[in-house]
Order: structure tokens, then C-alpha cells, then sequence
């Protein structure tokens, strides 16, 4: 099978996962075997894909900053005015229809 695996995904370095061979260079865009193989993780490797590996390390910044940016700045839930001017914003919604005879599911 040629090149022995290594035990460390070489995108991700993780060392536990499942092992598999990849592609440095896709096969769609050219590349080959030989020393085009990689080790990578089942994971890192269904996520590059056929994209080369400069695009995957940009796709993986961008999920990493979104993931922190979140982590750190978690959306607040809505407040209870808040719940409250939705509820009232919906409900003269649904008077509108009403006034226009427009039936609705689920009754009223």
C-alpha cells in the first residue's frame, strides 16, 4: 500500500480519531500519489474535500473565528419586553387577517 500512516492527522494533529490517507494536492486538480499522501483524520479529510489545502486552512480560520467569536459574544435571550412587544407585534398581525377575513389554521 506504500507509505506508512502516520498516528497524527497532519491538517489538525489530532491523534485520536480514525486515520486515513489523503491528498495533499486533490486528484482534481492534478495531484498525484507517492509523496502527495498525507495522513488525516476522517474528519479533516471529508472536510477538504477536492479544495487545496491553502483554501482549507482559510475555510478552517473562518470556522474557528466564527466558533470564538460566539463563544465570547453569545447572543442574549430575548428579555421578557422583549418577548412581550413580539407577542403584541404578532397579535395585531393576526388582527389584520382577521379584519380581512382571511381564514387561518388552528382556529379563531
Amino acid at each position: 500500500m506504500g507509505k506508512k500512516l502516520s498516528r497524527t492527522c497532519f491538517y489538525c494533529g489530532d491523534a485520536e480519531k480514525e486515520m486515513t490517507r489523503d491528498h495533499f494536492v486533490p486528484r482534481a486538480r492534478g495531484g498525484g500519489g507517492g509523496k502527495n499522501i498525507v495522513t488525516a483524520c476522517l474528519p479533516c479529510n471529508r472536510a477538504k474535500g477536492c479544495i487545496t489545502y491553502d483554501d482549507f486552512v482559510l475555510w478552517a480560520i473562518k470556522v474557528v473565528h466564527t466558533y470564538v467569536q460566539i463563544k465570547s459574544d453569545p447572543p442574549s435571550p430575548i428579555s421578557y419586553d422583549g418577548r412581550e412587544a413580539i407577542k403584541r407585534q404578532m397579535e395585531a398581525e393576526l388582527q389584520e387577517l382577521r379584519a380581512e377575513n382571511i381564514k387561518l389554521r388552528g382556529g379563531r
